[in-house]
């Protein structure tokens, strides 16, 4: 029996390609910041690449698609070490120094300070 999915492939900018996997290009559509970023979370497939490529990006729907990705973790009971590594486990961050610093400047709260990254975090 085929395997049912949790989630609909929302209209994307990683559509399927012919070989069953994403590609890159297209349009994000009808997507807002909510259902891309679940989606980046939830679905099996996707190109750590090319998401770190997305929530790197410049236009107003990738930086908001950022904020609301980091929004959705919780780092309780993980390390500064193990929050930052869990963090970085979910896409690979992009070539670009502005798009890192784009992703590091939205890091989420870690421990042990639950109110706002430490500044060496920025750093590290």
């Amino acid at each position: 029996m085929p395997h049912a999915r949790l989630h609909p492939a929302p209209p994307t900018p990683f559509p399927r390609s012919s070989k069953g996997g994403y590609a890159s290009g297209g349009g994000a559509g009808a997507c807002d910041k909510d259902v891309l970023a679940r989606w980046f979370l939830t679905e099996e497939g996707l190109s750590t690449n090319k998401i770190g490529m997305w929530l790197g990006g410049a236009n107003d729907l990738n930086k908001e698609t950022l904020r609301h990705f980091a929004s959705l973790l919780s780092f309780r009971g993980r390390s500064l070490d193990g929050a930052l590594r869990y963090f970085l486990s979910l896409f690979k961050l992009p070539g670009e120094a502005q798009q890192i610093d784009r992703i590091m400047q939205v890091v989420p709260p870690l421990p042990p300070n639950p109110v706002s990254p430490p500044p060496h975090v920025h750093v590290l």
